[in-house]
C-alpha cells in the first residue's frame, strides 16, 4: 500500500458498515451539490438573460437524478462501463456558456440531442481511439482549457454578486446590501474551510450556502409562495425538450466533448492517485471515458447537461480518509432519492444570486487554480509559453466578447470562443510548433517529475 494511503480509514475496496456508509456518503452528497445545483441554475438564469425562458427547478430535479446514477455507475462498474474508483460524476461546467448561446440561438431540443449523440461519441472513442486521444491532450493543452473555463465563468459569476441578471441594467445593480451578503456568505465557506477540520471542513461550501440561504429568508427576500406549484414526488421523464438534430450544434458540441474528455483524464487520474497511491491504470480510464460518455448521453436524454467527473470529493477523500468506492456509489444513490423530490428542488432553485455568486466564487477560483497547478508540470520554454499565451487570448478574450466574431459563421464562433477555441488552439499548436532541443528534454523531465 502506498504512503498516500496509508493512515485511510477505508480503502477503494473496503465496504464500511451500512450505518456509516450513509453517513460518509452523506459528506460527499454535501461536497457535490454545491456544483450540482450552480450548473443549472447557471444555465438557466444566463438563458433567461438572453430572452429564453427554460424550467430551472425541473432541470436540478434531472441534474440530481442522473449524476446520481452516472456516479453509482462509474463507483461500482457494469461490465466494461464504469473506472471502479471513488469518482463522483456531476453535470459539467464546461457545456454552460457555449450551451447557453446555442440554445437560445437554436433551442434547447437540438442542443440536448446533440448532447446524447456528443456522449455516445465519447463512449465509442474511449473504447477504440483511448491511446491515440490521450496523447494530443498534455498538460498544457489541459491546463489552458481549464484556465480559460474557469476565467469565463468569472463574468457570470460576479454579476450574481451584483444581485444577478434581474436587476442587472439597473441602479439596484451592485448595491451595498448585495456585496455585503456575497461578501458574509464568502467569508462563512472560508472559516468553515480553513478553520474547522473533518467535515466542517469537508462541508464548508454547503454549510455556507446554507448560512446565507437562512440569512436572506430572515432579510424577506425570499418568497416560498411558488413551492405550492410543485408536487411533493415525481420521477424525471426523458426527453422533454425533444429531439432535434442540427449539424451547426452537433459539430460544436463534438468539440465541447474534446475538452470534456480532457477534464475527465485530468480528474480522474488525480482521483486514482489520491485513493489508491498510484497512477491510473489505461484500463480504468478508458472504463471511465466510457461510462462517462454514456452518463453524458444519460444525462441529456433526462434534460441535462452532460456530467463529468467532479473533484470535490476529492477533498473529503484526503480529509476523511475514507476512500470507499462503496461510499461514493450510496452519495449517488441519495442524490437519486432526492431527486424525486420535486419541492426540494424548488427550494434549492431560490437560493437568491449573491449567495450563489460567492459559492460560485469559490468553486470557479477552485478550478482556476486546478488550471494552474496543471500548466506548473510544464516547463516554461519559450515554445511552451507562446502556445500558452496564444491558447489562453484566443479562449479568455473571445469568450468574455464573442460579439468581435459576429461577423463570421455561429459554428465559427463558437469553436473560437471560450472553451473550445481554448481546446482548439492550444490543440493546434502544441501538434504544429516544432520542438527545439530545450523543449524535449523539458518535456522529459516534466513527464518523470509527474510520474514521479
Amino acid at each position: 500500500m502506498s504512503k498516500i494511503t496509508d493512515g485511510y480509514l477505508y480503502h477503494v475496496d473496503d465496504k464500511p458498515p451500512v450505518g456509516k456508509s450513509l453517513i460518509l456518503g452523506f459528506q460527499h452528497v454535501l461536497a457535490l451539490l454545491a456544483g450540482l445545483l450552480s450548473v443549472p441554475i447557471t444555465f438557466c438564469a444566463s438563458l433567461a438573460a438572453m430572452g429564453y425562458t427554460v424550467e430551472a427547478t425541473y432541470m436540478i430535479q434531472c441534474s440530481l437524478f442522473a449524476s446520481g446514477i452516472t456516479t453509482i455507475v462509474q463507483c461500482l462498474g457494469i461490465g466494461k462501463v464504469g473506472a471502479k474508483l471513488p469518482i463522483s460524476m456531476g453535470v459539467d461546467f464546461t457545456f454552460i456558456v457555449p450551451g447557453v448561446a446555442m440554445a437560445a440561438k437554436f433551442g434547447m431540443a437540438s442542443l440536448m440531442t446533440a448532447f446524447i449523440i456528443g456522449g455516445l461519441a465519447e463512449a465509442l472513442v474511449g473504447s477504440f481511439l483511448f491511446k491515440k486521444l490521450k496523447k494530443i491532450f498534455p498538460p498544457i493543452v489541459t491546463g489552458c482549457v481549464i484556465l480559460t473555463c474557469g476565467i469565463c465563468l468569472l463574468a457570470t459569476t460576479v454579476i450574481y454578486c451584483g444581485g444577478g441578471y434581474g436587476v442587472m441594467g439597473t441602479e439596484e445593480f451592485g448595491s451595498l446590501k448585495y456585496i455585503l451578503v456575497a461578501a458574509f456568505t464568502l467569508v462563512v465557506i472560508l472559516v468553515f474551510n480553513r478553520v474547522f477540520k473533518g467535515f466542517a471542513s469537508a462541508a464548508s461550501i454547503f454549510i455556507g450556502m446554507v448560512v446565507g440561504y437562512v440569512l436572506c429568508i430572515f432579510l424577506g427576500w425570499v418568497d416560498f409562495s411558488s413551492l405550492a406549484d410543485y408536487g411533493w414526488f415525481s420521477i424525471p421523464l426523458p426527453l422533454q425538450y425533444g429531439l432535434e438534430f442540427n449539424p451547426t450544434v452537433i459539430l460544436s458540441v463534438l468539440v465541447l466533448y474534446l475538452v470534456a474528455i480532457s477534464e475527465f483524464i485530468g480528474i480522474s487520474s488525480t482521483t486514482a492517485f489520491v485513493s489508491t497511491g498510484r497512477d491510473a491504470t489505461e484500463e480504468e480510464i478508458r472504463s471511465g471515458m466510457i461510462c462517462d460518455g454514456c452518463g453524458s448521453a444519460f444525462s441529456s436524454l433526462f434534460n441535462a447537461l452532460p456530467n463529468t467527473s467532479y473533484c470535490n470529493s476529492l477533498g473529503v477523500i484526503a480529509v476523511t480518509g475514507v476512500a470507499s468506492r462503496y461510499v461514493i456509489a450510496i452519495a449517488g444513490a441519495m442524490l437519486v432519492v432526492i431527486s424525486f423530490f420535486p419541492k426540494v428542488s424548488a427550494v434549492i432553485n431560490l437560493i437568491p444570486y449573491p449567495v450563489l455568486g460567492a459559492v460560485m466564487l469559490v468553486i470557479v477560483g477552485g478550478v482556476i487554480t486546478s488550471g494552474i497547478e496543471t500548466l506548473h508540470s510544464v516547463k516554461f520554454t519559450q515554445r511552451n509559453l507562446a502556445i500558452i499565451g496564444v491558447t489562453l487570448a484566443v479562449g479568455v478574450g473571445f469568450g468574455l466578447n464573442s460579439t468581435a466574431l459576429s461577423g463570421i459563421p455561429f459554428l465559427l464562433q463558437t469553436l473560437l470562443s471560450g472553451i473550445p477555441g481554448a481546446a482548439i488552439v492550444g490543440l493546434v499548436l502544441n501538434l504544429v510548433c516544432p520542438r527545439r532541443p530545450e523543449d524535449r528534454i523539458s518535456d522529459e523531465n516534466a513527464a518523470a517529475e509527474t510520474s514521479a
